[in-house]
């Protein structure tokens, strides 16, 4: 009896010793810009990483539907307003390089450009230099403008 009951106290202690191990998953969340948020290039990295995790190709396309909007109100209809808009829409749906160049270069053209000089220069600034943290392509683009 009392080597019984040593065995099953041995037994228990072993059993205690390995508990089955646990895999923890990361599921990341989907990070939705504010306008607010669309200069900050920590933030843009996050929302870009995360919709990447996710998959969302969904964002991908209406983010690329308001974008080539906005690429026609600028470059056809010549109305940079309307196109600056429209690309900041389409970087708070899914950031883009190709967005932030094109936001860049509508906020320099801008009407309201003169008035708001400085605001407005800051933030084609900006885009610029988000665009090439993005990558955008010929990077020789961005660092003419």
């Amino acid at each position: 009896m009392k080597k019984y009951c040593l065995f099953i106290l041995l037994t228990v202690i072993y059993s205690s010793c390995f508990s089955p191990q646990k895999d923890y998953v990361v599921k990341p969340k989907l990070i939705r810009l504010s306008p607010d948020e669309i200069f900050d290039e920590r933030i843009v990295s996050d929302a870009i990483f995360d919709a990447e995790e996710l998959a969302t190709d969904t964002l991908k396309n209406k983010s690329m539907r308001l974008f080539l909007k906005g690429v026609d109100a600028y470059k056809n209809k010549k109305n940079p307003s309307l196109a600056i808009s429209l690309f900041k829409n389409s970087i708070l749906e899914f950031p883009s390089p190709k967005a932030y160049f094109e936001l860049g270069n509508a906020l320099l053209d801008s009407d309201e450009g003169a008035i708001l000089n400085k605001i407005y220069i800051d933030q084609a600034s900006k885009s610029f230099e988000i665009a090439e943290k993005l990558k955008f392509q010929p990077v020789s683009m961005v660092k003419y403008v």
